[in-house]
């Protein structure tokens, strides 16, 4: 059974982040059917009481600090070379393949999480993934980082080559695989949670992006403002005819909406399509010519033509007969 493990509140340790914050981060990820979700000593003390629907671990610096913390039942902390008590999952750092005989020295525990090997997909993957989960006897998690930012294809790599545990952070905070990334690729690829709906993605996109002070790139896979802003004039034409040539999944299904604009690359169906959105009928300009002066003025202003500056350059291209 597939689990994910998402470490969202965590990486937040380091930025000022206020309880309530915290609160509807922790309500989103519950809403969207995280596994897990880890904490950190001080993000689980200044969110004060935990949602009772959610599932916890709790990030230690040594493992005798798990009898702090009875109300837990699961933790992870970094290898410390000594025993481990039950319910603590001992994480390697395993940078490379160069490195797995870092494991030789967890091999017999039974929890250990897997983190760095970021340039994995340079290799066979799929092998090192066998060989990787054949050395190790108890359950494994898998924490790929994202230097390269390959750290997605390898979490799902990692599960639909027979893993089960793979650990997130939403954005990729903290270099690790994006959590709605990861989850909407198990959807596609692995039918994972089918029924489960993703459009409180906005909402917390503004969320981290308000703590961290950071922006996402308006092209950021699922998250970013601009990835369904349709301009292609043969774009266009597809997705009219039939959505899934060109989505392979509905903007609503992560919260967000489908835009046609108009720019350099439209073709005719974008200007009728544009033409009929705003009530008017096409039939009544000279569409080819329209259509020149819009990859013109795109091309001028570097961007797309907004709306109200289309309909202005429309008025210029009415035929005599409809004026």
């Amino acid at each position: 059974m597939i689990c994910v493990i998402d470490t969202t509140l965590a990486c937040l340790e380091r930025y000022t982040v206020s309880s309530q914050q915290l609160a509807m981060l922790l309500e989103a990820l519950i809403a969207i059917k995280v596994d897990y979700i880890e904490l950190t000593p001080s993000i689980y003390r200044k969110l004060g009481t935990l949602n009772p629907k959610g599932k916890y671990i709790l990030r230690l610096s040594m493992p005798g600090e798990a009898l702090q913390f009875p109300e837990f039942s699961r933790f992870v902390c970094p290898a410390r070379g000594m025993s481990v008590p039950n319910g603590v999952t001992t994480e390697v750092q395993v940078n490379d393949l160069r490195e797995a005989y870092l494991l030789r020295s967890v091999r017999e525990l039974p929890s250990v999480r897997i983190t760095g090997l970021d340039d994995l997909l340079l290799h066979d993957w799929q092998e090192a993934f066998v060989d990787l989960r054949a050395r190790m006897a108890g359950r494994v998690e898998f924490c790929p980082e994202n230097q390269y930012f390959c750290a997605t294809a390898l979490a799902v790599e990692w599960v639909l080559g027979g893993g089960t545990d793979i650990v997130t952070s939403f954005g990729g905070l903290g270099h690790k695989a994006p959590l709605e990334e990861v989850l909407l690729a198990l959807r596609l690829q692995a039918h994972h949670k089918p029924g489960n709906q993703f459009s409180c993605f906005p909402a917390m996109k503004a969320l981290i992006e308000e703590i961290t002070g950071q922006t996402f790139p308006h092209n950021k896979p699922v998250i970013g403002s601009n990835i369904f802003h349709v301009e292609s004039g043969i774009h266009v034409d597809g997705i009219l005819k039939r959505q899934q040539l060109y989505e392979p999944y509905f903007p609503e299904l992560v919260g967000s909406e489908r835009r046609f604009v108009l720019g350099k690359h439209s073709g005719l169906q974008s200007i009728r399509l544009k033409l009929q959105q705003n009530g008017l009928n096409p039939e009544a300009f000279q569409l080819a010519e329209l259509l020149d002066a819009v990859r013109g003025q795109s091309i001028d202003q570097q961007g797309c033509v907004p709306d109200d500056l289309f309909l202005h350059l429309a008025q210029g291209y009415r035929k005599e007969e409809a004026i």
